[in-house]
């Protein structure tokens, strides 16, 4: 009789690399889920329907916002919304405007454009109306350049 050369032992830690790849792979699919429902589940609390969500290029973040509905005594309805981080399961900045678009700028800028409603001769006043950038790495409001179209609602 012939005795095999070749040892069991190598194809079993490869099947064991393989079950452990997959545990980790689930476990990450769960933790998504879960910030998907974190995420949601705060939409549903703050603005109960009519939600719609924006990621970021990375899908680091997430804007929910709703806009309330136009009516003949309000033609210019509110944009209510938030940034979420799915990272740190947590909302990193809330506001509410008549703002006509908001749109990402990047990862970490989003753009807020509003209407503007009576515009005054000073150049630096009118661009607070016209909306502002927020920056996620600095967590502040930064002046307004000029309005583009990139990925907007």
């Amino acid at each position: 009789m012939m005795k095999n050369k070749y040892s069991p032992f190598p194809v079993f830690i490869f099947l064991i690399t393989i079950f452990i790849s997959s545990c980790s792979n689930y476990n990450n699919g769960y933790k998504t889920d879960n910030q998907k429902a974190s995420y949601k589940k705060t939409a549903e609390e703050k603005y109960s329907d009519n939600i719609n969500y924006m990621f970021s290029p990375d899908s680091a973040f997430v804007v929910c916002y709703k806009t309330e509905e136009k009516t003949t005594d309000n033609p210019t309805p509110q944009l209510k919304f938030f940034i979420y981080d799915l990272n740190n399961d947590k909302i990193v900045f809330e506001d509410n405007s008549r703002s006509d678009k908001i749109e990402w700028i990047n990862n970490t800028q989003l753009r807020v454009l509003k209407r503007p409603g009576i515009i005054t001769v000073d150049p630096k006043k009118n661009s607070k109306l016209l909306g502002y950038i927020y920056d996620l790495k600095r967590n502040k409001k930064l002046p307004l350049t000029e309005p583009k179209n990139n990925n907007s609602l």
